[in-house]
């Protein structure tokens, strides 16, 4: 039990790390359209830049933060039922709904680090006025995938350990510290 909750804690601090570290691009997309908003209405100079880049920030913000969202729950669920349910019940019916979960981000994971080589193998570029290079778009995007995919490891065994045996796996790893 102990080495699963030590499992548990590599993951959620890694989640914990690379969320709120992407919680910094949201305040370089302010910037970004800051600066924008002043080319345009006052310089009457817009760039060629800050849409796509504020796009792409977005995108990372989206994939990079969606591990620690998983990690504290804030992801929408359908709760009519599920909130009526003991926490046991719940983590029942989360392990039973956890196939359809890594189903969806199995196949998200591997076309997106396939999206990753290929931008990669052969160097794409937006295509865009600007055309800036999108491999490491596309790599973070299979990265922020793949975390999630990990916070859901971490979400299935809690909720598999409680299932199981009724008891949070937080509380089971403290006593058996003593």
């Amino acid at each position: 039990m102990r080495l699963l909750f030590r499992i548990v804690k590599v993951i959620d601090a890694i989640s914990s790390l690379v969320g709120n570290a992407s919680v910094w691009l949201v305040f370089i997309l302010m910037l970004v359209m800051v600066y924008e908003v002043a080319m345009r209405y006052v310089f009457t100079a817009p760039t060629i830049w800050a849409m796509e880049l504020s796009g792409y920030l977005m995108l990372l913000f989206v994939a990079l933060g969606g591990a620690l969202v998983l990690q504290q729950d804030g992801h929408i669920n359908v709760d009519i039922l599920y909130s009526r349910l003991s926490k046991r019940a719940q983590a029942v019916m989360s392990v039973i709904t956890a196939g359809l979960f890594f189903i969806f981000l199995y196949y998200f994971f591997i076309l997106s680090a396939k999206q990753a080589m290929v931008a990669v193998a052969f160097r794409h570029t937006s295509g865009t006025i600007w055309n800036p290079p999108i491999w490491p778009i596309s790599i973070l995007l299979a990265a922020g995938v793949g975390l999630v995919m990990l916070q859901g490891i971490a979400k299935f065994i809690r909720d598999l350990v409680m299932a199981v045996t009724g008891v949070p796996l937080e509380q089971q790893a403290a006593a058996f510290k003593g």
